[in-house]
């Protein structure tokens, strides 16, 4: 989110890399994007849309993996610009909310808390979405507790919505990431680091302005392409 015009607007962004741009440093889903593209718009999705269409061009006959945080928008978006694609939900993002209903329903630091949340990690990380379903199922009937019922509900919901993107298992087989840490970042250098320093305002003209420059400098060579640009032809 920045603020532009006396509002909180959100920015949205998009990195798009080769499988082979990406360089692991161990055998867990760390490592480091050696090349990378990155988009964005202060704007709605179809915006953004029109930023990856020409992308989408150039990758018609290839699967693409859209990695998303579980936001409706990012598939439905998806499903229009990349129609040979595998989804998969953030692995982080699927963390968070599980993490969040142990501590709802068995207790803040317990260790029941711990030891569920560590159990449904475990099966969705083998392909077992199912078993979760399973006992959020067991749980619903067994709780009276408004909060608990609500966590267990929501967390159902969630996973249920997202079956087919919480395959782990089969996802780190064929070698694909699960997290999205690389969105994360660009977030971090595209935007906070520019755009939301304390007590920073915009009006849209300079936000629409600097938003793109943001992008062309964590493109891998874009910014010096870009600069020699300006050379041959005198821009200023």
């Amino acid at each position: 989110m920045a603020f532009v015009d006396k509002a909180w607007q959100e920015i949205k962004l998009g990195v798009l890399f080769e499988g082979s741009d990406f360089a692991r440093n161990d055998d867990s889903d760390r490592g480091a994007i050696t090349a990378r593209r990155v988009v964005g718009v202060r704007g709605n999705p179809n915006q953004l849309e029109e930023l990856l269409v020409p992308h989408a061009h150039a990758l018609a006959d290839r699967e693409v993996v859209v990695l998303g945080d579980g936001a409706p928008w990012i598939w439905n978006l998806a499903d229009r610009v990349f129609p040979n694609r595998t989804e998969i939900l953030d692995w982080y993002h699927v963390d968070e909310h599980v993490s969040l209903a142990a501590r709802t329903l068995f207790g803040e630091g317990t260790d029941e808390a711990a030891r569920w949340r560590a159990l449904q990690l475990e099966y969705l990380m083998h392909d077992q979405v199912a078993h979760v379903l399973s006992d959020l199922q067991f749980l619903l009937r067994g709780r009276r507790a408004k909060a608990a019922r609500k966590a267990a509900s929501d967390l159902h919901d969630y996973l249920d919505a997202n079956r087919t993107r919480v395959r782990y298992g089969t996802f780190k087989a064929r070698g694909l990431r699960i997290g999205s840490g690389f969105i994360e970042s660009a977030v971090n250098h595209v935007m906070q680091h520019r755009m939301k320093r304390p007590g920073m305002r915009w009006h849209a003209p300079g936000a629409d302005a600097i938003l793109p420059l943001r992008c062309v400098l964590r493109t891998t060579g874009a910014w010096p392409n870009m600069l020699s640009k300006f050379a041959s032809t005198g821009t200023g």
